[in-house]
Formats: C-alpha cells, structure tokens, sequence
C-alpha cells in the first residue's frame, strides 16, 4: 500500500473514530443513565432529539458542503479569499439561525398546542431549540479541520464535548436531582460553551464579514442538495414523530433504547468503514483494478455487518439486561429489526459510494428520496396497529428497497455490474432473518449461561457460513 493510500485511511479512521465515540459513549453510559432515567423520561428525549435532527438541516441549508468543495477553488496564496469565503458563511449562519431561533420562540407553543404533542415546548423544546442553535456554530468550523487535515482537532473537540455534556448530567442528575431537565441543561450549557471554542477557530482561519455575494452563491449550489438531506433524515427521524401520535411517551423510550442498541451498534461500524474506506475507493476509480479493488472491500466489509448484526440480533436481550435497568429489558424486541436495517443501510451505502465517485449525485439522492417516501408510507400503514415494531419494519423496507435500487441505477450507467454479488446479500440476509427470527421470536427462550453459549455458537455458524458466500479466502494475503 502506498504512503499516500495509508495516510488517507489513517486520516478517514481517525475522523470516523469523531463520529462514533460519542455515539458509543450514549451506548456505555445506559447502566448509569436508565437507573436514573425511565422509559418516559427516555421518550420525551427521543422525541425531541429528532425533531431538532429534522430542523437541523434546515438550519445549515448544506453550505458546509458549499465550504468543502469550493475552499480548494481559491490559489493556494489567496488566504484572504479563503478566510473571506469561511467568515461569511459562519457569519450567514450565525445571523440565519438566530432569526430562526427567535421564530421558533413565537411560532413553537402554538403549533405543540395545535397539533397536541405530548412533549411540552417549555422547557423541553425551548432548550433543545437553544441547543441547536449553539451546535449549528460547529459545523464550519468542524469543516475545516477536514480541509485542513487536522483530524487530531476535530476528534479532540468531538469526543471532549460529549464527555463534559454527559459529565455534567450525571452532575446535574444525580447532585442536584434535576431529573430529566438535567439532561436539556447540560446540553445547552455544554454547546453553549463550546461556542465560544467555534468563535475562536474562525477568528483564527476567517475573517467575519457579511458577504452577500458569496451567501448567494453557497445557496445555488448548497440549496439543490436539500433535498437529499431532508430525505435522509426522514429515513432517520420519522418514525419516532410519527410514534408520538400512536403510542405513550413510555412506549416511545422503549422504543428508542432498542433503536440506539440495535441500530447504532451497527451503524457504528457502518461510519467507521465508511470514513475509512471512502478515500481508497475515490482514489483507485477508474484505475483498472478497480472492480477488484471495490468487491474485495465490499466482500469483507459486508461480512463483518452481517455477522455483527447476528451477534446483536441474537444477544440483543442479554445486551439489555446488563446496559440496562429492567424497566427497558421489553426493548429487546425492537433490536434484531433495526439491527438487520443498519446492515441493509451498509450495504447500500457501498453502491452509493460509486454513484458520488462517478459524480452521479443525483441519483443518489433519487435513491434518498424512494427511501424516504416507502419509510414514510409503511409508517402510516404499520404504526396504528402495530405500534413501535411497526415502526421497526419501516426502516427494514426503506433500506431494504434503496439496496437493489442503487444497484440497479449503478448498472444502468455502466459504473458497475456484479448482480452475483446482489444475490449473494440476498441469500445471507434471508439465512440472518431466519436464524434471528427463529430464536428471538420463535423459541424466544430466557436468559441462561446455555442459551448464551449456543447463541454464539450459531453466531459462529453463520460467520463461516457469510466466509463462503463471499469467498472471503480470495481476500487473505
């Protein structure tokens, strides 16, 4: 492997290691955090957390991707271009997100009270609005230690903010007997704070100016990727605002501890193999070893979802039991469903990988927007009758349908055609399914060191099972 390969990986891990530690710490922390925490205060949290996920694009209007791709537009002499073109879109967003702030004030009680949301805006909604606001100062500045390759920087300031937040609840919460206030206040305190860290780097690498011309043109070309943004989000997000109206506030944090276990463990080495990754497969496009090249890491990175997703799937209960106190062990339920999604969502994500290599975005976004519209549609369908398992399934058929379709549009503009490698996934998660749903739900037995020790051993079965599938043997050098 070349220097220049290794340094990209090395640079790609080191900045997935940014997006999944606070991810894994929310996962770490349940022991602590579900004793003095219950499924309401839990549900109350996942409510208003994607809420404020769905505006938060909104609120940023994709014009960190406008920073990244022209950044590199200006001479490498012309600093003051670049510190112009970063100060004016912080600038922007600052001004932008206050205005929205202040709507959200006056218009946010009226529409809670409208449409009757269990959660009430003061204080809930309030402080998580206020929070965001604090987190959109970030996102440029984050940016740019990717531009300028400070990955050190950007893990530092990452992993450090959600300490000090969970730090500070557990103070909040346990000291001070907050509740689950503790939770908002640390939030904001914690982002409010780190705003001034955002202040600081662009007074450093920018220059805060109110530059309409170049605002403009971050919107004609941030504004067309809305769209894919908002449907990814309502891929991530809808199912828990559409629980809100079927289902207690209680049922909604069972159903957001079994999400965070089940889909964010998984979805924890999707990132991480994509931030890893992702810069080899851009560097070797178009190279004749290219096919090569990309099946060899699909092959394993897909094996290592699959089984991992098996792995949770069956000892989803276990898991519980031990992160968990026992008034969230009901969850358990919920986990091999949103498992199986976040492995559908890897493997989907390596054939979009190709669509944005061969500069084919919109289909991407095409793909974004199908997804979108079934989770959406099986949501409404699935939800009044069967609940938070309802909205389980609905992530299983959005995923599942955006799988196949980006193959297929990868195919029909001849980036690639592999539809073995399509039946090969077809087979091994049909086997994952039903090796899952026969112990979960079928036999559906009790904890036991027994049932333990089994688990993994088909754990292990099917492991060998997905290595000749795949053909994992070619791989090994």
């Amino acid at each position: 492997m070349s220097p220049r390969k290794r340094s990209l990986m090395r640079s790609g891990a080191v900045y997935a290691l940014g997006m999944i530690v606070p991810k894994l710490m929310s996962i770490l922390l349940l022991p602590i955090f579900t004793k003095l925490l219950g499924p309401e205060d839990y549900g109350v949290l996942a409510y208003t957390n994607s809420i404020i996920e769905f505006l938060f694009v909104f609120s940023i209007l994709s014009l960190n991707s406008y920073v990244l791709r022209f950044w590199m537009d200006y001479e490498p002499g012309d600093e003051e271009g670049r510190r112009r073109l970063t100060g004016a879109v912080f600038t922007f967003l600052c001004v932008f997100n206050l205005l929205l702030l202040g709507g959200a004030f006056a218009v946010g009680p009226l529409l809670i009270s409208g449409f009757g949301v269990q959660v009430p805006f003061f204080p809930y909604f309030a402080l998580a609005l206020t929070a965001n606001f604090f987190n959109t100062l970030s996102v440029i500045p984050l940016a740019m230690f990717r531009l300028l390759d400070r990955p050190g920087a950007y893990v530092g300031i990452s992993i450090s903010r959600s300490l000090i937040q969970y730090g500070v609840a557990y103070v909040l919460l346990v000291h001070m007997d907050m509740g689950l206030l503790g939770m908002y206040v640390a939030q904001v305190g914690v982002f409010a704070v780190f705003s001034l860290v955002y202040l600081r780097v662009i007074w450093r690498i920018g220059s805060f100016t109110w530059d309409l011309g170049l605002v403009r043109q971050g919107l004609v070309f941030a504004l067309p990727l809305l769209p894919g943004a908002v449907a990814h989000q309502v891929i991530r997000v809808i199912d828990r605002v559409m629980l809100e109206a079927h289902v207690s506030m209680e049922r909604l944090g069972l159903y957001s501890i079994g999400y965070m276990l089940g889909f964010f463990s998984i979805m924890v080495l999707v990132q991480g193999g994509y931030r890893a990754f992702e810069p080899t497969i851009f560097q070797v496009w178009g190279r004749d070893d290219f096919e090569a090249s990309w099946r060899r890491i699909r092959g394993g990175f897909v094996a290592l979802l699959l089984v991992a997703g098996v792995g949770v799937g069956l000892l989803g209960r276990e898991f519980l039991q031990v992160l968990t106190s026992p008034r969230f062990h009901e969850s358990y339920r919920i986990v091999p469903v949103v498992a199986l999604a976040a492995v559908l969502r890897g493997m989907g994500m390596m054939f979009t990988i190709l669509l944005v290599a061969a500069k084919r975005t919109k289909a991407a976004t095409q793909v974004l927007l199908v997804g979108a519209v079934v989770n959406v549609l099986v949501n409404l369908a699935l939800i009044p009758t069967l609940g938070i398992m309802g909205a389980a399934w609905s992530s299983v058929a959005a995923f599942g349908i955006m799988v196949p379709l980006a193959y297929l549009i990868c195919e029909r503009h001849g980036i690639l055609r592999a539809r073995d490698t399509l039946g090969r996934d077809l087979v091994a998660v049909a086997a994952a399914a039903a090796l899952v749903g026969w112990v979960v739900y079928g036999v559906a037995p009790e904890p036991s060191w027994a049932w333990f020790g089994l688990k993994l051993f088909l754990c292990l079965a099917y492991a060998a099972l997905v290595a000749v599938l795949y053909r994992l043997w070619r791989f090994v050098r």
